[in-house]
């Protein structure tokens, strides 16, 4: 588990499977964490060397498109229009970047969309999924994960469908406790 000062308490920033079977969570206060657990393991979080990280793992995706931006401290959004086809497809191409990333010991969580907030939200909530393109439709999603195994799921979305905070790309930070639908939906945010 990695720690950080936050809001004048070191507070759980990292955690690894262990942990969270414990029911640990990131923001918890590191004191409310020892209370249940007292001989918890922590190490005090390094900026500089996740970025570094976070800079070798943006160019190491060049090989997927030369359009590789990070999204600090633990994103990246790669562009991967007219490339895909390249690794057959972009389900193979999301397969094949969670494998090779896995391989090499990173935890990885990555979503294909067609817009960058959906991508986001799905690569950091939801599950692994596969939507289809149906006649009419528009709108493919896919998320992998190399913490659990995929599943695909058959299943639209309707346009019209509210957006959630999370949908749009907000950050869970900002989100606070905003559980209603932000009134916008996929069709009007298209329009915009």
């Amino acid at each position: 588990m990695v720690v950080a000062p936050i809001k004048s308490a070191l507070r759980l920033t990292a955690l690894n499977d262990a942990a969270a079977r414990l029911g640990l969570k990131t923001g918890m206060a590191l004191a409310d964490a020892r209370a249940m657990y007292p001989r918890l393991d922590v190490k005090d979080a390094d900026p500089l060397a996740d970025r570094h990280l976070l800079e070798t793992v943006a160019e190491w995706c060049d090989r997927y498109t030369p359009l590789v931006g990070m999204q600090p401290p633990d994103g990246l959004v790669l562009d991967i229009s007219g490339c895909a086809h390249l690794f057959g497809g972009e389900a193979a191409l999301c397969d094949g970047l969670v494998r090779r990333l896995s391989a090499q010991g990173l935890l990885v969580r990555a979503a294909i969309a067609d817009t960058v907030g959906c991508a986001w939200a799905l690569a950091r909530y939801g599950d692994d999924l596969s939507l289809p393109r149906t006649a009419g439709q528009s709108h493919s999603t896919i998320s992998r994960s190399s913490s659990r195994p995929s599943a695909v799921r058959r299943e639209s979305r309707d346009p019209r469908t509210p957006v959630m905070p999370s949908d749009a790309g907000v950050p869970g930070s900002r989100i606070g406790s905003l559980r209603e639908p932000s009134g916008m939906t996929i069709e009007g945010v298209e329009q915009t």
